[in-house]
């Protein structure tokens, strides 16, 4: 059977390489491609640059010269890829040929190596779990050891006086090894034994110790509690309140705090409560002189007509919107100077409220006048008068006066309408001329209201007239 050996393969011998070298050089030289030729555009070309964006004419040798190194670039390789037609050809062929012949070999070859994998695999596994097997047992032993006591000293598992070799513990069959568990067993049972019953005379003796304690602590907290209770009997007794989160004890500023109530021993509390009952007797005091204060201002305040306070100052309504003094200075004046403010205050709301008043009166009969004499005007008007004071002076006149105005102005006033009427009939009679005057006088007379008169006097003077008139 063919093997394959992983050896370099020699593609080309020198000689070979010889002659295609030959061919290739041929090839290019019928087409002239020469070294002359290359060496020639080395020379000719190499170096050439353009100097700048105004340098026409370099832009023009640049430009021809990269077109003739095109023109060769092109046609050398023209040339190779027509040398190398050929061999890709043939290397092609080579190809296939080999994916032909290895995929038959590899039908034969590929379960082979399946086979093969699986059961290197298998033996592998086997001898994984043996391993594991043996370190499994190790482990338990090791568990087994450390569990009943036994420590590792120098590679031995040591109890007591009892010593065996780690390795041999480890290692050893089952039957060899059950009977040194067993001496371990034993020795631990024995420990075992001994340390239960220890444990067992420890929890009682802890118990006696604990149940007299618990007396101790219960005798202890008993006699804290009434201390406690005697306390905070005695704080309220001064007035002191407990405090919404049950913390403290307090009045007026002044606070005991629970754990102190509870802790502190009796000379600290002393002294705590010493301060504390300076400081709530002080604050009662205080209170109690702002108790007084307050009723005594309330009443005073009182007894002053028209006074009012912002809490801490007071003003009066002779003070003109100005503070008179404070609360307290109003509460401490001696009585008699209250009785002085008293007097005072009274007689400046009875003067004021005599100006109120008769500015009061002096208003309505202001008003009175003023509408009396805007009435006289308005009647004044009627008569076309005109006066020329005031409505409260016109109104300010006796009715005297008033009546002789009035007529005065009537009699005037009726004078001149009586003398614009008769200019006015005079007027209209000229415009009616003499016939239209008699005609009118004519209509008048038969359309005047004669009436029947009973007495023969009158109707004897009232017939001749009646006939003139029917007459005309």
């Amino acid at each position: 059977m063919a093997t394959a050996k992983n050896e370099e393969i020699e593609i080309l011998s020198p000689e070979v390489e010889e002659i295609i070298e030959k061919n290739i050089e041929t090839s290019l030289v019928k087409e002239n491609i020469t070294e002359a030729v290359l060496s020639k555009l080395e020379q000719e070309y190499g170096g050439l640059k353009i100097k700048g964006p105004d340098d026409k004419e370099g832009y023009l040798t640049v430009s021809a010269a990269r077109k003739d190194c095109k023109g060769v670039r092109v046609l050398i390789s023209k040339i190779c890829k027509a040398g190398r037609a050929k061999a890709n050809a043939e290397a092609k062929m080579w190809v296939n040929k080999e994916k032909s012949l290895t995929g038959r070999v590899s039908k034969i070859e590929d379960p082979l190596e399946a086979d093969e994998k699986a059961y290197e695999e298998a033996k592998e596994q086997e001898k994984a779990l043996k391993q594991r097997q043996i370190e499994e047992i190790g482990i338990k032993r090791t568990s087994e050891m450390l569990g009943f006591g036994a420590s590792l000293v120098d590679g031995n598992w040591v109890l007591g006086e009892l010593s065996y070799e780690s390795i041999l513990v480890k290692n050893c069959d089952e039957d060899i090894y059950e009977g040194i568990r067993d001496q371990y067993k034993a020795i631990f049972d024995e420990k075992e034994s001994a340390r239960i019953q220890k444990e067992a005379d420890d929890k009682a003796a802890s118990d006696k110790l604990k149940e007299d304690q618990d007396k101790v602590i219960k005798a202890q907290e008993e006699a804290k509690k009434m201390r406690t209770e005697a306390r905070i009997s005695f704080l309220e007794s001064l007035g002191m309140e407990k405090s919404k989160t049950g913390g403290s004890y307090a009045y007026a500023g002044h606070t005991v705090l629970l754990m102190d109530i509870q802790e502190q021993e009796t000379q600290d509390w002393e002294v705590i409560l010493a301060g504390v009952r300076e400081g709530i007797e002080k604050a009662k005091a205080l209170a109690k002189e702002e108790e007084r204060v307050k009723e005594v201002f309330k009443q005073r305040l009182s007894l002053l007509k028209e006074w009012s306070s912002d809490g801490q100052y007071v003003n009066g309504s002779f003070t003109q919107g100005k503070n008179w003094g404070t609360i307290k200075q109003l509460v401490d004046l001696p009585e008699e100077e209250f009785d002085n403010l008293i007097g005072q205050n009274e007689k400046f709301i009875d003067e004021r409220d005599k100006r109120i008043e008769a500015k009061r009166l002096k208003d309505i009969e202001d008003a009175r006048l003023e509408g009396i004499g805007k009435s006289r005007r308005q009647i004044l008007t009627s008569v076309e008068c005109k006066f020329p004071g005031t409505d409260r002076q016109l109104g300010e006149a006796t009715e005297e006066d008033w009546q002789n105005l009035y007529k005065d102005a009537k009699v005037i006033f009726d004078k001149d309408q009586k003398e614009k009427a008769d200019q006015k009939e005079k007027e209209r009679l000229e415009e009616l001329g003499e016939k239209g005057r008699y005609e009118e006088l004519i209509k008048y007379l038969k359309e005047a209201p004669i009436g029947e008169f009973r007495s023969s006097q009158y109707r004897t003077k009232v017939s001749p007239i009646r006939t003139f008139i029917n007459n005309l």
